[in-house]
C-alpha cells in the first residue's frame, strides 16, 4: 500500500482522496468525497506544525484504529479556494514489531536478571563447601610435612592448588553476576598507588618468575580514594595475563597521574614483551568467555573472564580499561579513573 492522500476543504470536508486512502480505510474514494474529515481522524493544530510527522490514529469505517504516521500541508489555489493535504503511512506492522522487540528485549532482561541471581546463588553455595575442602587440605598438609611424608605432602599440594584454581573461577563468575544484577558496591578508601603497585608485584611475581619474566615498576607515591580492592583486582587481572602470555620477556607497570577538563585522573599501564594480540581478536576480547585463541584455555588456563571483570570494575569506578597490541610486538593495557570516586552500588 501506497501512502494515503486525502485533500481537506476549508469546510472541513474531503474534497478529493487516492486509492491508498480508499484501501487504508475501508470507504470506496466516491463515498470518502464530502465526508466529515473529522470522521478520519482528529487533528489539533499542533499535529499541523510538524514536516517531520506525528503519530496519529485514523478511523477506520469498521470502527477500528489505524496508527498512521501523519503529515499536513497548507494547500493553496487561486480564488479563494485551497485547504490541507493530509499524507499519512500506515505504522501497524511497523508498531507489531517494535511491540515484540520490546517484549524480547524484557524478556532477555527478566532472563539475564535470573541467570545472574542464580549464578550468584551457585557461587556462593560451592565456595562454602569449597573453603572447608582447602582449609582441611592445609592442616593436612601441615601434618604431612611435620611426619616428612613428601610423596603424600607432594599430593596434597596439587589438591591445595587445583583448590585454588577453582576458588579463583568462582570468584569470576560471582563477580560478573553480582555485576549484572547490580549488587556490586564500592567501598573508597584512600591509599598510596605505589604501595599498590607493590602488593600487586608481591602478588605476581610467583607466576612471573616460573615463565622467565621480570616485573618492572614505575610508579610515583600518591594518594587515591577509590576502591582499593576493586581496583587491586583489576591490575592483578592485566598483570596475570600478561605474566602468562610472555615467555622470557618483561612485565612493566607504569603508571603517572593525569588532567583533563579540569579533572584528577590516575592511569595505570601494564604492558609486556609477548607475542601481541591478533587484531580480529581486540574488539571482543573485553567480553566474557573470550580467550586469545582456542586453544589459550587449554594451555594457559582461565575462564575468559578476566578481562570482562576489568572492563566492568573500572567503568564502575567512573573510569575504563584499553588496549593497544601489535601482533609480534607485545600488548599494552590501560586503566585511567577519577583519582576519587564516591561509592556507589551498580544499577541492575
Amino acid at each position: 500500500m501506497g501512502e494515503s492522500l486525502i485533500v481537506v476543504g476549508r469546510d472541513g470536508c474531503i474534497q478529493t482522496a487516492n486509492q491508498a486512502a480508499s484501501t487504508l480505510l475501508g470507504y470506496s474514494r466516491e463515498e470518502l468525497i464530502g465526508r466529515p474529515a473529522a470522521e478520519i481522524a482528529e487533528v489539533l493544530p499542533q499535529h499541523l506544525s510538524s514536516r517531520e510527522g506525528v503519530d496519529l490514529l485514523y478511523h477506520h469505517r469498521s470502527g477500528a484504529e489505524i496508527p498512521v504516521l501523519f503529515v499536513a500541508s497548507e494547500l493553496r489555489i487561486a480564488q479563494g479556494g485551497g485547504g490541507m493535504v493530509w499524507l499519512a503511512q500506515d505504522v501497524t506492522e511497523r508498531r507489531r514489531v517494535q511491540l515484540e522487540l520490546l517484549l524480547a528485549k524484557e524478556a532477555a532482561e527478566q532472563a539475564s536478571r535470573a541467570k545472574s541471581a542464580f549464578l550468584a546463588t551457585m557461587s556462593h553455595e560451592l565456595r562454602t563447601p569449597l573453603n572447608a575442602i582447602l582449609g582441611f587440605t592445609q592442616l593436612m598438609e601441615a601434618d604431612a610435612e611435620d611426619q616428612g611424608q613428601e610423596s603424600l605432602l607432594a599430593d596434597l599440594r596439587k589438591v591445595h592448588r587445583s583448590g585454588d584454581h577453582l576458588l579463583a573461577l568462582i570468584n569470576d563468575v560471582l563477580d560478573i553476576a553480582r555485576i549484572d544484577s547490580g549488587r556490586m558496591e564500592l567501598h573508597p578508601e584512600e591509599f598510596d598507588a605505589a604501595e599498590m603497585v607493590q602488593d600487586v608485584v608481591a602478588t605476581m611475581e610467583p607466576l612471573a618468575r616460573k615463565n622467565g619474566n621480570r616485573i618492572r615498576t614505575a610508579c610515583p607515591r600518591m594518594l587515591l580514594f577509590t576502591d582499593r580492592f576493586r581496583l587491586q583486582q583489576s591490575l592483578v587481572n592485566l598483570v596475570g595475563n600478561a605474566c602468562k602470555f610472555t615467555q622470557g620477556g618483561t612485565v612493566a607497570i607504569e603508571a603517572r597521574p593525569e588532567t583533563a577538563g579540569g579533572d584528577s585522573w590516575y592511569t595505570f599501564h601494564v604492558s609486556d614483551t609477548g607475542l601481541g594480540i591478533p587484531l580480529e581478536v581486540q574488539p571482543k576480547l573485553f567480553s566474557e568467555f573470550t580467550q586469545v585463541d582456542s586453544s589459550a584455555t587449554r594451555k594457559f588456563g582461565g575462564s575468559g573472564l578476566g578481562l570482562a571483570i576489568t572492563r566492568r570494575l573500572c567503568r564502575l569506578m567512573g573510569g575504563d580499561v584499553t588496549l593497544r597490541s601489535e601482533p609480534g610486538a607485545g600488548s599494552t593495557f590501560t586503566i585511567r579513573i577519577p583519582q576519587a570516586v564516591e561509592a556507589c552500588v551498580t544499577k541492575g
